[in-house]
């Protein structure tokens, strides 16, 4: 029995090969017309082959012949009409070329960067170096610049230290122990809260808070445009304001001539009280229920642990006036979860950026009430909103 024909590879067509030159499909023979004798095509060199486009699909076809047909190098080469060293290097190269990255290598690898965010972050101390000592004691050598790219890739950067008032180990676990208390509050149960408090507000202290950078020449630096004005020592004013909600409450200005220039639990309790018990009343007006009757929804009262407002006779006047039962309970030390604090900041702020400047205590005075009236409802419901968080966080940096 004559040996059976080995199955063709399925990779490859029963048409001749689009990559073979018809010089090789002709054999030795003569032609009957003219009775010349045609030669036969010489085999293709291997080595300096006609030139034939690498494109994807060939590549792919390359790739098929080699690792499921199992055909030799050469076998590919003469098949394809390619060098042999072209296919070797494309069966050897990978699937998806690797695209050299431009420039030069980083110097600070991954893991050198998470071994200096390591160093840096691992003590109060350690974080308030600078970043050059951190790389050297991490035995690290690196440009400022360098190093400060690293931090950066890390999410790292240096940054001025906020300012908050000292806490004891007691005052921690007090806030702890408020964070946990009040947990369950929704963004709904805490719109039902009056915020309260007092700041101060001075000319000379709005002026000169933190670096102002202005742009100019060598010699201008007298400019009045360049210059940040530095004033005497005037009067600090003093106000007093709450609100609920997207509800803002009075502001009420200390009268330092007729109440006194400090606030005390009897200046407070009769000139401050009187408004805070009004406004609780105004919002805590009574709502139609489904079965006809009115019930007050009482809303809950805000402030913090001033002396003034934790007085004997302060408390006192508030459980005469009834309201003493809704205060919540606030832990010391806490400003950074009271969101009036912000309406201050953001009311400073804006009087600082004012143009012109209020320079004396009368402008001062008309530039705190139109700050107050700016503050939209939208504003003190987002912060509102934001106190959820505020209580989570105090237990995050516990």
């Amino acid at each position: 029995m004559a040996p059976t024909a080995p199955n063709p590879s399925p990779f490859l067509s029963s048409s001749p090969s689009p990559f073979l030159s018809s010089r090789t499909l002709s054999p030795d023979v003569s032609d009957p017309a003219t009775g010349s004798r045609a030669t036969q095509a010489p085999e293709p060199n291997l080595f300096f082959p006609s030139r034939v486009a690498i494109t994807a699909s060939l590549r792919a076809k390359i790739r098929a012949l080699r690792e499921h047909a199992a055909w030799p190098f050469r076998r590919i080469a003469h098949e394809i009409g390619v060098a042999t060293s072209t296919v070797f290097s494309i069966c050897s190269s990978p699937t998806t070329p690797q695209k050299q990255k431009p420039g030069r290598p980083k110097l600070l690898t991954t893991p050198i960067r998470k071994r200096l965010v390591d160093f840096a972050t691992a003590s109060q101390a350690n974080r308030r170096l600078p970043l050059t000592e951190v790389a050297e004691r991490a035995g690290v050598k690196a440009s400022l610049e360098t190093l400060r790219n690293a931090f950066s890739a890390e999410g790292y950067h240096r940054r001025i230290a906020r300012s908050r008032p000292f806490l004891s180990t007691k005052t921690k676990a007090t806030r702890l122990d408020w964070s946990h208390h009040y947990a369950d509050w929704t963004r709904a149960d805490w719109n039902k809260v009056i915020w309260s408090d007092e700041s101060a507000f001075n000319v000379g202290g709005l002026s000169s808070s933190g670096k102002v950078w202005v742009t100019r020449q060598a010699g201008e630096e007298d400019l009045e445009d360049c210059l940040v004005p530095k004033f005497g020592k005037l009067e600090t004013i003093m106000v007093w304001a709450c609100f609920k909600g997207g509800h803002k409450g009075p502001l009420i200005f200390w009268d330092k001539d007729n109440w006194g220039k400090t606030v005390t639990a009897a200046s407070f309790a009769a000139h401050i009280v009187p408004h805070f018990h009004r406004f609780w009343e105004q919002e805590s007006q009574p709502q139609p229920q489904p079965d006809g009757e009115s019930e007050s929804d009482y809303v809950y009262l805000q402030q913090d642990n001033a002396s003034p407002h934790r007085a004997a006779l302060t408390q006192n006047l508030f459980r005469t006036l009834g309201i003493w039962g809704y205060f919540i309970d606030w832990p010391p030390c806490s400003p950074d979860c009271s969101p009036i604090e912000n309406v201050w900041r953001t009311m400073k702020q804006h009087i600082r950026q004012r143009s012109p400047f209020p320079t004396n205590n009368q402008a001062l005075r008309v530039a705190i009430q139109e700050e107050w009236n700016a503050i939209t409802s939208a504003e003190l419901i987002a912060l509102v909103d934001s106190v959820p968080t505020r209580v989570r966080e105090v237990s995050l940096f516990f």
